[in-house]
């Protein structure tokens, strides 16, 4: 996946405006060539309820956002998004602020996306 982040809130409303927006962006993110089970890599995998993905060669069950910061949250992930932008934005304020000139403007959302 190439480094096709959000510039603007509007573009990041659209393209995570749900929960399944962001489990894809984060699928596609960890996983460029396709879901990998974590135990024996294989790709043979399929989608079960409740958002997990079983493993037809081991059969072992996992979830987009299993080994991720987020994988023991309870919070829907489009608040997430919305707290990770404002930590995101108060850390580029305070780097701006504190001498770090190489943050350049206009890339909070970018940065916020990337640590997510």
């Amino acid at each position: 996946m190439n480094e096709d982040y959000p510039r603007t809130w509007m573009e990041l409303e659209q393209r995570f405006h749900d929960e399944t927006d962001c489990l894809a962006y984060i699928q596609a993110f960890r996983w460029p060539e396709g879901l990998r089970c974590p135990r024996c890599a294989s790709q043979r995998t399929w989608p079960m309820k409740r958002g997990l993905w079983l493993c037809q060669d081991c059969r072992h069950q996992t979830s987009v956002l299993a080994g991720t910061v987020f994988q023991d949250t309870k919070l829907p992930l489009t608040t997430l998004r919305e707290k990770l932008i404002k930590i995101g934005a108060k850390v580029v304020r305070h780097a701006r602020q504190n001498g770090a000139g190489s943050i350049p403007k206009g890339t909070t959302s970018s940065f916020v996306t990337a640590c997510a």
